[in-house]
């Protein structure tokens, strides 16, 4: 690829409003004092039909403040290692160490 043809990388942006209320409730809800579940779906976190749970998630994931996998399961009777396709509520998040620190200065400096 020459010079001219190199793509140069993506600015990051700050989380939004909606990224940070996301954030603190994983945070809440993967906390062993108030509760002591350690992975919690899009539908555990308020996620409805069409809202933005999922996307604002992944870009949570890809910045290394949640961590999430895809739930093994059954699909017509054959257990999958895959997990269990698009089904909703087959992903399961936690938050990072990474992440906790980012709520706690973010709620420091609100």
């Amino acid at each position: 690829m020459t010079e001219a043809k190199k793509r140069k990388p993506r600015p990051v942006l700050p989380l939004t409003e909606r990224d940070w209320d996301v954030l603190e409730t994983l945070r809440f809800t993967n906390d062993e004092a108030t509760c002591p579940r350690k992975w919690a779906t899009p539908l555990d976190l308020g996620a409805g039909n069409g809202s933005h749970h999922s996307q604002t998630l992944a870009k949570l994931v890809r910045r290394g403040l949640v961590e999430g996998f895809q739930r093994a399961g059954t699909i017509r009777g054959v257990t999958t290692a895959r997990g269990v396709g698009m089904s909703r509520g087959s992903k399961c998040y936690r938050i990072t160490d990474a992440g906790r620190e980012a709520c706690k200065e973010w709620r420091a400096g609100s």
